[in-house]
């Protein structure tokens, strides 16, 4: 079968052609460089559009937005304030019949390389001077070169669903799944630890995670700040209060929280948490779906919301390593309906905790 660059598909004599191709773009980095190689035989750069459905979302989008035009936010989104980025991407879901795909490929190619890697460069990125499509994806690209290799042993876990109760259902082992080798060793969860060697992040891990047959369904990116110097409540319950959270929150609910401390009510010098919620819709509004974002910016043939190769290569590079490492050795268990596998929590800091998948509203 000829390629459709040989067949004449992106002759553009009689109008434009455009070429859209769904993620994962190769299975390693390997696979993308010839993959890469191969398209453009037959198709130009600026032709070829790489989608990615997560920055078709409006709430991911809003991360850059809610960065870049509130003057008070950006000076305190670096690292003489936050300790921790939490990247969580948890689905109550298993493979539903896509076991044929699935099966080999994994949640670290499935989602980590992409999705969640796309949403750490909006968290860190720096602001760019003009919303340009090459400039915005310089930018990205940017932080993508920036993160230091992880050690596979270090700073990354996975797992893969045992049989449980998920939201009071019962359901079945991954291994059990039809359509899956009954000695599959296919991660259902993955998390990784990342560090950005820049000025602004120096210091900050970037810990990411995500998973199938999990508690509940969560998709946030969530700031942790730093513990603020107490001497001003020495001796008081306020000594050591819990951490400021700036969290944007895209499933199950749509919103911005800034999670703060204020006094409790009553004689006593006490703290309680209080959460600042900006939600993302109002009455009247329409929230176009991801698809529709995206296919609507193919026609218009705008590439601001698609990848360039490069953002491609260096996200397999970054998780190329742990792949390698992860060609042996078996997946930890963990009980469908948790929160996942137990060596999750190890590479947190002194005192850190994941968020809850489900967390009081």
């Amino acid at each position: 079968m000829r390629s459709p660059g040989v067949a004449g598909l992106a002759d553009e004599t009689n109008g434009w052609r455009r070429l859209v191709i769904e993620k994962p773009f190769g299975t390693d980095l390997t696979s993308a460089l010839a993959l890469n190689e191969q398209l453009h035989k037959g198709w130009r750069e600026d032709q070829i559009f790489r989608i990615d459905h997560f920055l078709g979302k409006e709430t991911v989008q809003n991360i850059l937005v809610f960065r870049f035009a509130n003057r008070f936010v950006e000076p305190v989104l670096r690292g003489a304030h936050v300790d921790e980025i939490q990247i969580t991407v948890a689905e109550t879901l298993g493979v539903e019949g896509r076991s044929r795909y699935y099966d080999g490929i994994g949640a670290l190619r499935d989602m980590i390389q992409n999705h969640l890697v796309q949403m750490m460069t909006f968290a860190t990125m720096e602001p760019p001077a003009l919303w340009d499509a090459e400039m915005l994806r310089d930018h990205k690209v940017e932080v993508l070169k920036a993160v230091r290799a992880p050690d596979p042993d270090v700073d990354a876990v996975r797992g893969q669903y045992t049989a449980g109760l998920v939201e009071g259902q019962p359901r079945i082992a991954y291994q059990a799944e039809p359509g899956v080798d009954p000695t599959s060793r296919t991660d259902t969860f993955a998390a990784l630890r990342l560090h950005l060697d820049t000025w602004r992040w120096e210091g900050v891990p970037v810990v990411m995670r995500s998973g199938k047959r999990l508690g509940a369904k969560a998709h946030e990116v969530a700031y942790r700040f730093k513990e603020p110097p107490t001497r001003l409540f020495r001796h008081t319950p306020l000594e050591h209060a819990e951490p400021n959270w700036l969290v944007f929150r895209m499933s199950p609910f749509e919103c911005t929280d800034l999670v703060v401390r204020t006094k409790q009510p009553g004689l006593d010098l006490e703290a309680r948490e209080s959460v600042l919620r900006a939600d993302y819709t109002e009455a009247g509004d329409r929230e176009a779906s991801a698809y529709e974002q995206l296919l609507l910016e193919v026609l218009n043939g705008d590439h601001t919301p698609f990848l360039r190769f490069d953002e491609v290569e260096w996200s397999w590079r970054i998780v190329d390593p742990v792949l390698k490492a992860w060609e042996s050795g078996a997946p930890e268990d963990y009980v469908a309906g948790s929160d996942g596998p137990a060596g999750q929590h190890r590479f947190l800091g002194v005192g850190h905790s994941w968020r809850p998948l489900n967390p009081p509203d």
